[in-house]
């Protein structure tokens, strides 16, 4: 007879949710439970979408960031308890690096869950990520991408390696040579993420609110009725200008008086 080895699970515990989204709690346990009585049961295969739209950003940052830990570990070597409101707990086990779980992800998990500033979820999981767990996804992401997660992991954990860790990163952004896609993206969305972490560590408020109006109008124009073809009327790009916005994490943490939101 074959052994089944038990885990002690963790704790994946949102116990509560914000009243606008109350109503989506009955939908979210039916959406939950059809998958859940699958033995490869993972959230993210729900999509970006079905995320959003039954359990809006409260329940979309913690559940990649709940993704992106079960990654880290070796597939079923460690079990992760979940709890909703309104529905019964499960259990979800590790599965090893997947091809959602990519440098790119990582940093729309990151700006989703300082927007809905929950600090529990990314010091306790996401600042410890491994970048090497995020090389092993199926999907490769720009090289760039992976310095920029090192540079906030450094930032946001106070190490005195973020200034040097953002240079390397705007080194590594695409120079005249790559193809004009990537350069209108790098253009309109990527360079400003560098820009207002650097404000940040400037300590240059009024620099960074600057940054922030032009990340604004850059994502509008470039997701606009003009964007190039193929860029697709995405809200992604606009997670970098929210997440940075939202929870003043920048002034806080550098300890200044002002707030750049």
């Amino acid at each position: 007879m074959r052994m089944i080895q038990r885990h002690q699970p963790d704790a994946f515990v949102l116990a509560e949710l914000p009243d606008d989204i109350e109503r989506d709690q009955t939908m979210i346990g039916r959406l939950l439970e059809s998958r859940v009585r699958q033995e490869d049961f993972d959230l993210t295969l729900l999509g970006n979408r079905a995320l959003n739209l039954a359990a809006r950003l409260a329940l979309a940052g913690p559940a990649y960031v709940n993704a992106f830990y079960l990654a880290s570990f070796a597939r079923d070597a460690k079990t992760l308890e979940v709890t909703l409101p309104g529905t019964e707990a499960f259990a979800r086990r590790s599965t090893g690096p997947l091809s959602t779980t990519h440098a790119g992800r990582w940093l729309d998990t990151l700006f989703l869950n300082l927007a809905v500033r929950d600090d529990a979820h990314l010091e306790g999981m996401l600042l410890h990520t491994d970048t090497r767990t995020l090389r092993a996804s199926g999907t490769e992401s720009a090289a760039w991408k992976y310095t920029l997660v090192s540079t906030f992991q450094a930032f946001l954990k106070g190490a005195d390696s973020a200034g040097d860790d953002l240079e390397a990163t705007m080194r590594q952004m695409p120079s005249a040579n790559t193809d004009a896609a990537m350069q209108a993206y790098t253009l309109n969305v990527s360079m400003h993420i560098t820009g207002m972490l650097g404000m940040v560590m400037l300590h240059d408020e009024g620099g960074f609110n600057r940054e922030l109006e032009a990340a604004l109008v850059r994502h509008q124009q470039f997701y606009g009725q003009d964007a190039p073809v193929g860029s697709g009327a995405s809200v992604r790009g606009i997670f970098p200008s929210t997440g940075c916005a939202c929870p003043r994490w920048g002034w806080r943490r550098s300890r200044t008086a002002g707030a750049c939101a």
